[in-house]
């Protein structure tokens, strides 16, 4: 196969590197950051990564973590990106539910595919990318479809309804099999079907309830790559915490291992190529890699400063070789034996609540939740060293009529903090019983 690293580069023109004004809506002259991630997906070769935003999809490069091209934005809104096993094709689902599928090399859409109006929960290749796989963000129901015409392969429902005070699971999680034969995927709140996508009929049916404390909505599944085993992981309904990790023998329907010493809020899951299961564990302030079978911690990557990963996406590469985890300030990627840190974005990953410009224009503050405050060049278009170093955890501030003074919730939420923009320094603090 080609090198990727080198098709994808040419993607764009080389004195084309002014990331603010690709793709720009008519009319508009510049964009100030990449827009909030919502999902985020290696190359095959691991050279690359796909982030889908709510403007459209960036590809990166991994050695330089530069944006080599932006596609997807007439409407934006990227729940989901996924690219194919052979890397030449790139799909996407956006919040009209809607199913892309491109080529990398030249972006030309070659099929537009109608999903679910309540948005997709995950895509997925098949591995020889001849088809695609995606499940609905509210009943599950799974469909597949050729690659490369959108034609309708398959279609399996989800069986039953939550009951009146079950909460319905946050996402629905699915995977083909290495050779491409079989299909895993919900069967209903909380069992696992493996299905035979050539005959359609059921080869396995998991019931994970009486093994685990009590019954966990499945939050990802992987197969080994010998086929015969089915990884699964599971949280509480309630409380969204890992329950345990659970590996199915699909051929004898038997339950192999339950692994439960994972303590964080989310557990993905890859095989290596050798069939070593790496668990990844999310908490709020850091992320655990382990080998699962021998019970060994890989490598640990905290937060620096409190940064945290509620509402995070996150991405573990097929054969659990590389990870990458998106904080509210920066994605964070793991290699394994060489573990490194990237951060490609340079505003914090949130949508501005706070926006107004400063200086007749030249400058544009905005502010972000429990983030600092953001001072764009609009000239240069890039961020600046702010003048302030207030870490406000509100989502609003104010600017004085005379563009001297800043208003910020301060850090414990009950107080105000006034900032001199000019010094730099905070002049003054004030409760709901003090005023100026």
């Amino acid at each position: 196969m080609e090198n990727r690293k080198s098709l994808i580069s040419t993607l764009r023109p080389l004195d084309d590197t002014d990331v603010t004004t690709w793709e720009l809506p008519d009319g508009a002259i510049a964009r100030l950051g990449q827009g909030l991630i919502f999902d985020m997906a290696f190359s095959p070769d691991k050279a690359s990564l796909a982030v889908g935003t709510r403007v459209g999809v960036w590809m990166y490069e991994l050695d330089t973590m530069q944006p080599v091209t932006l596609f997807e934005t007439k409407r934006g809104m990227i729940s989901n990106v996924v690219l194919s096993p052979d890397g030449k094709w790139v799909a996407t689902s956006n919040a009209d539910g809607i199913i892309n599928v491109r080529e990398i090399e030249t972006q030309r859409r070659v099929a537009k595919i109608q999903g679910w109006h309540g948005g997709t929960s995950r895509l997925a290749f098949s591995p020889d990318s001849r088809y695609i796989a995606a499940s609905g963000r509210e009943y599950g129901d799974v469909y597949v479809w050729c690659t490369e015409t959108g034609a309708h392969v398959a279609s399996f429902k989800m069986e039953g309804k939550p009951k009146e005070d079950e909460q319905p699971p946050a996402r629905f999680p699915l995977c083909f099999s290495p050779d491409g034969q079989l299909l895993a995927y919900f069967t209903d709140w909380h069992t696992l079907t493996v299905r035979d996508l050539k005959t359609k009929e059921c080869f396995a049916y998991l019931d994970p309830k009486p093994h685990l404390r009590e019954s966990g909505d499945m939050y990802d599944l992987a197969f080994s790559p010998c086929r015969q085993f089915l990884a699964a992981s599971f949280q509480d309904p309630t409380t969204r915490e890992n329950i345990a990790v659970q590996v199915w023998n699909i051929d004898k329907e038997t339950l192999e291992a339950t692994y439960t010493d994972y303590g964080g809020t989310r557990a993905i899951l890859a095989y290596s190529p050798d069939g070593t299961l790496r668990v990844v564990d999310v908490y709020e302030d850091q992320v655990v890699m382990w080998d699962a079978s021998r019970g060994e911690k890989l490598d640990t990557i905290e937060y620096p400063q409190g940064k945290r990963s509620h509402r995070i996406e996150k991405c573990i590469s097929t054969d659990g070789q590389q990870f990458a985890i998106l904080t509210e300030s920066d994605i964070r990627v793991w290699r394994a034996g060489t573990p490194t840190i990237v951060a490609p974005l340079t505003v914090p990953n949130q949508v501005p609540d706070s926006l107004f410009f400063y200086q007749s224009g030249k400058m544009l503050v905005c502010k972000y939740w429990n983030e600092g405050v953001v001072f764009w060049d609009v000239v240069q278009k890039q961020v600046i060293p702010p003048p302030i170093r207030s870490s406000g955890r509100g989502k609003r501030c104010a600017l004085s009529p005379c563009e001297e003074l800043l208003v910020l919730i301060g850090e414990s939420g009950q107080t105000l903090e006034v900032w001199n923009i000019t010094s730099g320094t905070q002049i003054a603090e004030l409760t709901e019983h003090q005023s100026l």
